[in-house]
């Protein structure tokens, strides 16, 4: 079976040559297209902090490779979308309390959550990390937690986050910590754990088991990015099967 690389020259060339735009296989004449990213045909990233133009921008050079090796973006079979946009993740707030309910409060698994403070994309995000963890010690990490998750756009404009407040904090203590800045090492810990596991964009879920008499855990699997519960649920099930036959 006959395979060519395509590429359309109205786009960029690919970077660092280690992907390629399309490939064309002569048999029933099949284009596949993958990892397209926002960037003009000079290869720059385009609209940084504007998900609907970044959007765009891919579906335009998606349309130069379709159109271009002879195809209609109508004849397109399949697409698959990654998010790493932290403002789009309606998907984790539908799955996670499913998760909580069926495999955490029953003691099937553990939950651990660690900070990933995208700060590239999001310049407050190291800051709310610290604050979140400020409201731990009063007890409040998770309600700080969730009130950033379901009001993102505010972590763009505050100081002292007014959810502080709102969950009746002692403010004293809370900005005593956080002016400390006591919780920078703990963020930073999170931040360089997550890349060691292979943490690149959020969310990233990773499974693992842990290892008898040790103060470690094995990576067993790993999910990036937002998936349904059926997809969680028939994941967390196998491996539990799995375990069970060890």
């Amino acid at each position: 079976m006959k395979r060519t690389t395509y590429q359309p020259p109205t786009t960029f060339e690919p970077v660092g040559n280690t992907y390629s735009h399309g490939i064309i296989v002569e048999a029933g004449r099949t284009l596949y297209v993958a990892g397209q990213t926002p960037r003009d045909k000079e290869g720059n990233i385009v609209c940084v902090g504007d998900s609907a133009g970044q959007t765009r921008q891919v579906l335009e050079n998606l349309r130069a490779v379709v159109e271009g090796a002879g195809g209609r973006m109508e004849d397109i079979a399949k697409t698959t979308v990654y998010i790493t946009n932290v403002d789009d993740r309606a998907a984790v707030r539908q799955t996670m309390p499913k998760l909580v309910k069926e495999y955490i409060k029953t003691g099937k698994v553990k939950l651990v959550f660690r900070d990933f403070s995208l700060v590239r994309i999001h310049k407050q995000a190291f800051k709310a990390a610290e604050e979140a963890q400020c409201a731990g010690d009063q007890g409040k990490y998770w309600e700080f937690h969730d009130g950033l998750f379901e009001n993102p756009k505010d972590m763009k404009k505050f100081d002292i986050s007014p959810y502080a407040k709102a969950l009746g904090l002692d403010m004293k203590k809370f900005k005593t910590c956080l002016d400390s800045g006591v919780k920078k090492a703990g963020v930073r810990e999170d931040l360089a754990a997550g890349g060691k596991a292979g943490v690149r964009g959020t969310p990233t879920f990773l499974f693992a088991y842990t290892e008898s008499g040790k103060p470690t855990v094995k990576t067993i699997k790993r999910i990036r990015g937002a998936r349904p519960f059926a997809g969680f649920k028939a994941m967390i099930d196998g491996l539990l099967a799995a375990k069970k036959k060890k």
